[in-house]
C-alpha cells in the first residue's frame, strides 16, 4: 500500500503521463514552480498564477515570450489540484490509493487544425466535439494562420461553442484578442470582465514600445474592452 508522499508521486508521475500524450514535446515538463519570469516586462499576478478554470484566460504576446510555456505550467497545477485517487481499502480499513481520475483536457493546436478545417467540415465538427467533451481546452496560436473570412467564421464557432457550454479555456495568441474578428456580440463576452487577459511581453520589447510615439500601443484598444488586471501591466 502507498504511503500518501509515494501516493502523490505516483500522482505527479500520472499526470506526466498524461500530458506527455497531449503536449508538444519541448513544452511537456513546464512547471509553474520552476519557471522564471525575471524576463517579463511586469511580474505575473496572482489572478494568473493562481488561475483555477473559473474565468477564462488570455495570453497574449509575441513569439518567444513563454506563453505556451506558462499556459503548459497552468494547465499541470489545474490538473494536480484536481486530479482525484481512486481509493480502497484494505483488511484493516487502511487506505489504499489506486490510479488517479485525471480531467479531461484538449489541446486544440490552430495553425494546424486551421488549415485542415479550410479544406474539410469534418475538422471542426471534431473540433466542436473535443472541447464539448474536455473539461479543459488550450486553444493554442490563435492568428498565427493566415487569416481569411472563412477561418475568422471557424474560430468565431468554436469561441462561441466554448462560451455557449460554458468550458474552461486558456488561449495563447500572437495578437491582441480584439483583432480575432469575432463580431461584435461574442467579442463583448469574450472580452467582458470575466476573462483574464494577460500580455507576456519581454522587457526589451517593453522598453521598445515604450519608446515609441503615444497612441500606437495595440493594447489602448484592448483596455477599453476588457475590465480585467490591465492595472497590473504597466
Amino acid at each position: 500500500m502507498p504511503t500518501i508522499p509515494a501516493y502523490l508521486e505516483k500522482l505527479s508521475g500520472e499526470i506526466q503521463n498524461y500530458l506527455d500524450s497531449k503536449i508538444p514535446v519541448k513544452f511537456r515538463n513546464a512547471k509553474l514552480e520552476d519557471l522564471g519570469f525575471d524576463h517579463l516586462a511586469s511580474p505575473l499576478p496572482s489572478t494568473v498564477s493562481s488561475w483555477s478554470g473559473d474565468q477564462w484566460l488570455i495570453l497574449w504576446g509575441p513569439p518567444g515570450s513563454g506563453k505556451t510555456t506558462l499556459a503548459v505550467a497552468l494547465v499541470r497545477k489545474w490538473l494536480e489540484d484536481r486530479a482525484k485517487p481512486i481509493v480502497g481499502y484494505d483488511g484493516a480499513s487502511q487506505p489504499s490509493f489506486g490510479s488517479a481520475r485525471i480531467p479531461g483536457i484538449y489541446w486544440l493546436d490552430m495553425r494546424t487544425k486551421m488549415r485542415e478545417a479550410s479544406t474539410s467540415t469534418e475538422v471542426l465538427d471534431e473540433i466542436i466535439r473535443k472541447v464539448t467533451s474536455a473539461r479543459l481546452t488550450v486553444v493554442e496560436d490563435i492568428g498565427a494562420d493566415r487569416r481569411t473570412d472563412h477561418r475568422a467564421d471557424i474560430l468565431a464557432s468554436i469561441i462561441g461553442t466554448l462560451e455557449e457550454l460554458g468550458k474552461r479555456v486558456i488561449f495563447t495568441t500572437n495578437f491582441p484578442p480584439s483583432s480575432w474578428q469575432l463580431g461584435d456580440a461574442l467579442e463583448s463576452r469574450v472580452l467582458g470582465g470575466q476573462t483574464i487577459v494577460f500580455e507576456v511581453l519581454g522587457k526589451y520589447t517593453a522598453e521598445r514600445r515604450r519608446r515609441k510615439e503615444p497612441g500606437t500601443d495595440p493594447r489602448d484598444d484592448l483596455r477599453r474592452r476588457s475590465s480585467r488586471i490591465f492595472e497590473e501591466i504597466p
